[in-house]
């Protein structure tokens, strides 16, 4: 089973993940789900995420006669891969019994999705920028779409990644890449950027069109589109540059 940040996209790894549990079985709606918390390398974001089964439970089972000190819950957590240390995985169950309520616990998820990342806040004076920026937190791997929100004098707010390994696919309707500005309800401006995994100097006709129209949509919004990046494996291009805006 693969896990992916809601934030960047990246795919978590083994080394990433703090602990699994389970809910009480018997309080909220979420009873008897499996989570899986975890801090993705490249964003650095502490998440939870609720799962269909326990990814690490062993397909076999395994006597725990001998080890009467475990509770129901602590066997099922260390029913897993043997490259996960139990006792990582039984001291973040002891800590989640200290947690009194599944409204409290989701309560400290939500304060943690709200830490601001090193990248909040800069400045993106230019395509290069947005073109590193892009370059952190995706690869060629796979087709992503990054939606970039800016303030009024450029200082990056917030973004949102769609394409492969995320939640959302790439689309460039206008009620899905305005989502953002339009819940913030601020003095926002958007830039666009995405990969292709070959090369590509100049951007097709289609991709002309799709970005005019855009732009056309945010000016009856009142966001104003800054521009389109295109980041291939020889460079990258920016709408703005080529004025095709």
């Amino acid at each position: 089973m693969k896990i992916f940040c809601s934030q960047c996209g990246a795919q978590i790894r083994e080394k990433d993940i703090l602990g699994v549990g389970t809910f009480d079985q018997n309080i909220g709606k979420y009873a008897g789900t499996t989570f899986v918390t975890f801090e993705c390398s490249s964003c650095h974001r502490k998440e939870y995420q609720l799962l269909s089964q326990n990814p690490f439970q062993k397909k076999q089972s395994t006597d725990y006669s001998s080890h009467p000190e475990l509770t129901p819950e602590e066997i099922m957590l260390v029913q897993r891969e043997p490259n996960i240390s139990t006792n990582d995985i039984i001291d973040f169950h002891d800590q989640l019994k200290k947690i009194v309520s599944v409204k409290e616990f989701l309560t400290l998820c939500s304060m943690e999705r709200k830490v601001l990342v090193e990248d909040q806040g800069q400045i993106l004076k230019q395509p290069q920028d947005v073109c590193n920026l892009f370059l952190k937190y995706n690869s060629f791997d796979s087709r992503r779409l990054m939606v970039l929100l800016v303030d009024e004098e450029n200082h990056l707010l917030t973004w949102e990644i769609y394409g492969d390994g995320t939640k959302q696919p790439i689309s460039f309707e206008p009620q899905v890449v305005f989502r953002m500005p339009i819940v913030m309800k601020g003095e926002t401006a958007l830039i666009l950027a995405q990969n292709f995994n070959g090369y590509q100097s100049h951007p097709n006709k289609k991709d002309i069109l799709r970005t005019k129209r855009l732009v056309k949509a945010g000016e009856i919004l009142g966001v104003e589109v800054l521009d389109h990046v295109v980041i291939h494996k020889g460079g990258y291009f920016s709408f703005d540059e080529l004025n095709l805006l």
